[in-house]
């Protein structure tokens, strides 16, 4: 399977945004449900496809100070990126000598037994933990 690459974008991936919204600027009628880290959406499905299309189409680094996530948070959206995509982990451990793809698997294969409902939450949690009003974007 294939990480996730910058400015690349599944086909399934709708970039529109999505219509519920964090804090108080929803449409009269629409409804909510919070989840924690300030993200607001009935569908984890439809937050973690708009939350991908803002990672792969650089809305994240955008935000981020000097373009580049810390080791440790890009290991955490790769993580649950894979989870929520394919379930658990049931890959080999990369080799010690390959460190990046090595500290990736191993946070992905700590994610254990996570659904890939719970998996979808966390990935829109985290984007909304790093990039805080994430859901207003494009802009």
């Amino acid at each position: 399977a294939e990480a996730m690459r910058p400015g690349r974008v599944e086909p399934s991936v709708q970039t529109n945004a999505p219509e519920e919204v964090a804090g108080g600027d929803r449409s009269p009628g629409t409804p909510s449900r919070a989840l924690e880290g300030g993200v607001e959406s009935t569908d984890p499905e439809k937050m973690f496809d708009y939350a991908v299309a803002f990672v792969q189409q650089g809305g994240l680094a955008e935000r981020i100070e000097g373009g580049n996530l810390e080791p440790a948070s890009e290991q955490e959206l790769h993580a649950l990126y894979k989870q929520a995509t394919e379930g658990k982990c049931t890959e080999q451990p990369p080799a010690l000598s390959e460190g990046v793809q090595r500290a990736k698997w191993l946070a992905w294969s700590g994610l254990g037994e996570m659904s890939k409902r719970d998996a979808r939450k966390g990935y829109a949690k985290a984007v909304s933990r790093l990039a805080p009003g994430w859901l207003a974007w494009p802009q």
